[in-house]
């Protein structure tokens, strides 16, 4: 992502809205309602960066897109049937996979809150892809580092238990890795975080997870 030289204020303002997110009380952890201000200080990174939020050009956009979606489909597969029985069984913990209980057994509950995640999926990405990573990286953190950086961030602004927010920085690393192997395009990442998102919706509507 090509940019010009950073004002000086900006990566202060970066690093205090981080903060002040990361402290933030568990009710206002995101997804809601933390993701808009965070989505707001990006849009404004970006723009004193003279950056963009767009993907480069290039090709195998629609392969890195399928290939996005079949990953995140087996790492929800994954999740479900391994990690699921490793966490409660071996260390005790409760784990919910569902993310609103009016979607159990409800299809029509489901559609809606999918335009929601949806919409917050898209967000996310923005954030920790467009912004965080390409921040990092922008800074002179390498791809691996930006990708490790960017995961924390995930991590750190989430809500839930420790545990939670492992799982959302394990996430979030995974498709920074897709982001960075798909040309750090945000087709992959995005679709990835979407089909595992809306799988777990369905599985839930379903009544096959909690």
């Amino acid at each position: 992502m090509v940019e010009q030289t950073s004002p000086r204020w900006l990566l202060p303002v970066e690093l205090a809205a981080l903060a002040a997110c990361t402290l933030a009380p568990a009710g206002l952890a995101l997804p809601v309602p933390v993701a808009v201000p965070l989505l707001a200080i990006a849009a404004v990174s970006v723009a004193a960066r003279r950056a963009t939020f767009l993907s480069p050009p290039g090709r195998g956009a629609l392969e890195g897109i399928l290939l996005g979606a079949l990953a995140g489909l087996v790492g929800l597969v994954a999740a479900v049937t391994l990690a699921t029985p490793v966490l409660q069984d071996g260390f005790g913990l409760m784990v919910r996979w569902g993310q609103s209980p009016a979607v159990r057994g409800s299809l029509d509950a489901a559609l809606g809150v999918a335009l929601v995640t949806g919409a917050l999926a898209t967000a996310q990405e923005l954030i920790f892809r467009r912004w965080i990573l390409e921040r990092a990286y922008s800074l002179g953190a390498s791809g691996s580092g930006s990708i490790l950086i960017a995961g924390a961030a995930e991590a750190l602004v989430g809500p839930g238990s420790f545990g939670a927010r492992l799982g959302a920085a394990l996430f979030g690393v995974a498709l920074g890795m897709l982001y960075w192997r798909g040309g750090r395009r945000l087709g992959p990442a995005l679709a990835a975080r979407l089909a595992f998102t809306w799988g777990a919706l369905s599985l839930q509507a379903l009544r096959w997870i909690e």
